[in-house]
């Protein structure tokens, strides 16, 4: 709490004044962070699958590697032991999570008419392993390195889809 009055250039009372607990401010954090991810609608009828998957997963893994994010992610880590609700108010229900994200997108009608998927949480999740395979982890253990290469991630979303799409694809 003192570093956060100090760099929001407060008191460490006027902070409490907002937020009746580290727990509260860390709850805050997370839910004004979840809508920076943005959007995923579904595709729209007649769209390319390839393309559209391809697309949404180098947003959503730039987005979720950025150092804003890795930094939030360390912070809540750090403070699951003491606050062990945070890990439910990571998930506030409405698919914010990256592997939620892409587990929605595969359940619409337009993807499902395309692709036999029986698990979408798990493919969702094996997607995004293709793809983040050891940054992740580098991007949590090293505060400095910055964020994830953007030509990295698009080389691995592209390969990553390609395989996806050959073991998913109807009539395959």
């Amino acid at each position: 709490m003192d570093a956060v009055a100090h760099l929001a250039g407060m008191s460490k009372k006027t902070i409490y004044r907002e937020f009746k607990s580290q727990f509260e401010l860390l709850a805050t954090l997370l839910a004004e962070s979840a809508p920076d991810i943005g959007a995923f609608p579904p595709p729209p009828a007649g769209s390319d699958i390839e393309v559209e998957l391809y697309g949404m997963l180098v947003r959503l893994v730039t987005q979720i590697t950025s150092p804003r994010a890795m930094a939030l992610v360390r912070l809540i880590i750090s403070e699951i032991r003491r606050y062990p609700d945070l890990a439910e108010r990571t998930r506030d229900g409405k698919g914010n999570f990256p592997v939620e994200i892409i587990a929605s997108w595969l359940r619409s009608k337009v993807v499902r008419e395309q692709l036999d998927i029986h698990d979408p949480e798990e493919a969702a999740s094996m997607l995004m392993g293709m793809v983040m395979q050891d940054a992740g982890f580098k991007l949590l253990l090293i505060s400095d390195c910055g964020s994830m290469d953007p030509h990295v991630i698009e080389k691995r979303a592209r390969r990553a889809v390609s395989i996806f799409l050959r073991g998913v694809r109807k009539g395959y």
